[in-house]
């Protein structure tokens, strides 16, 4: 009976180890932490296969996103009128609920993840495509 406990201890310290080990992924649905003052929810999606949706970003539409190291995320994008840009951020911060980056101008900007897209949490309509 000890042999047989001891067996289920250690099974279930390796299936511990190895789920802690897992580190976490910018794929899903974001929303930004704003100032409580500033109304429009900002908020995009990251979805496997590559391509984004967002929702609230002005101007900016992204399109595609790509994760070549692990501290940065390459964004693909098209600035409404149609003028197509690039741009690197880099994660300062990627938790299971928390995404953090900079962008090359240096704007910091924090990220919760939530359990829907951005624009079914506001009920504002559509993601800006």
């Amino acid at each position: 009976m000890k042999k047989l406990a001891l067996v289920l201890t250690c099974c279930l310290a390796v299936v511990c180890l190895v789920s802690c080990n897992k580190k976490p992924s910018v794929v899903g649905n974001w929303k930004e932490v704003r100032s409580s003052f500033l109304s429009d929810t900002i908020g995009f999606t990251i979805n496997e296969d590559g391509t984004m949706d967002c929702f609230n970003t002005g101007y900016i539409r992204y399109e595609k996103w790509s994760q070549s190291e692990e501290n940065t995320l390459e964004l693909q994008g098209v600035i409404i009128g149609g003028e197509a840009f690039d741009e690197t951020m880099t994660i300062l911060k990627l938790t299971n609920d928390t995404l953090q980056f900079k962008d090359s101008g240096g704007y910091e900007s924090t990220y919760v993840r939530i359990s829907a897209a951005p624009s079914e949490i506001v009920g504002l309509g559509e993601f800006n495509k």
